[in-house]
């Protein structure tokens, strides 16, 4: 249940992120994202993003690793490519897709203005 809280937050953040909406207008893009005994199908398609609720549908992405790690790729702490580099996490499908995922995960992290901290 963890996993799809941390799906369910990124989606949020993507419908408030009105900045979004021209990069998911042309993809059709079905992944699946798996840690443990988890697994969720998102699909990306025609400016929207959301949690399917129909198994059964061939993914054209799957993400797989351990719970804690992909849920802090999900919240932005980690990069995509960092995990994979590292073998915590595992990615199958196009580097394209890899690009997108990783572009909405990033551009809905929230803003951090380090220069007015004091």
């Amino acid at each position: 249940m963890m996993l799809k809280n941390a799906l369910s937050m990124l989606i949020d953040r993507v419908h408030q992120s009105a900045h979004l909406q021209p990069l998911l207008v042309n993809q059709d893009v079905i992944v699946q994202v798996s840690a443990e005994h988890e697994s969720y199908t998102v699909h990306v398609a025609e400016g929207d993003i959301h949690i399917r609720e129909k198994e059964g549908v061939l993914p054209h992405v799957v993400i797989h690793g351990i719970v804690d790690e992909v849920i802090e790729m999900l919240g932005s702490s980690l990069k995509m490519r960092t995990l994979l580099k590292m073998n915590k996490v595992t990615f199958t499908g196009s580097y394209r897709h890899l690009l997108l995922l990783e572009a909405i995960i990033h551009l809905t992290k929230p803003f951090e203005n380090n220069f007015l901290k004091k």
